[in-house]
This record gives C-alpha cells, structure tokens and sequence, in this order.
C-alpha cells in the first residue's frame, strides 16, 4: 500500500497502482484517523487450518464425556437401589 498526502486533509492511497478508498472519520475517542479500504482479490492460495490433529481431540473428548456420563448414571442406579 502506498500513502502520499494531497493536502492537510486530503490522502491518496494505491495498492499496485489500484486507488484505494480513503475517508477521514472519527474513532471512538473523537480522533480524526483514516479509514482505507483495501479489497480483498484472488490469486493466493489461503492455507486451511484446524487440520486432521483436531479430528482425534474431538473424538476423544466425547468418548470421555461418554465415559463421565455412564459413570455418573451408574452411580445414582447404585445409590437408588
């Protein structure tokens, strides 16, 4: 992203010689700060995340909350018989 200054309140911003959205506004203390708007565009490939290790944690956390569950409902068929 290129920045230049056009004035005291003007900018101009590019992203590879693309012209970006630039607007003056202000922030929740009552600053002025710019807002640019860059879009996002195809041509890289994102990586995926979460992966296949989460697969085996998933499935282990329901097999022990199975576990805890049978536990527990044997233990109040014990008390209440």
């Amino acid at each position: 992203v290129v920045i230049t200054t056009a004035g005291p309140n003007t900018i101009n911003a590019s992203l590879n010689g693309t012209p970006l959205n630039c607007q003056r506004v202000t922030d929740t203390n009552g600053n002025y700060v710019w807002e640019i708007t860059v879009y996002n565009s195809t041509g890289y490939e994102l990586p995926s995340t979460g992966g296949p290790g989460t697969n085996l944690i998933y499935l282990l956390g329901i097999v022990l909350t199975g576990f805890a569950g049978t536990g527990l409902a044997l233990r109040k068929r014990r008390r209440t018989a």
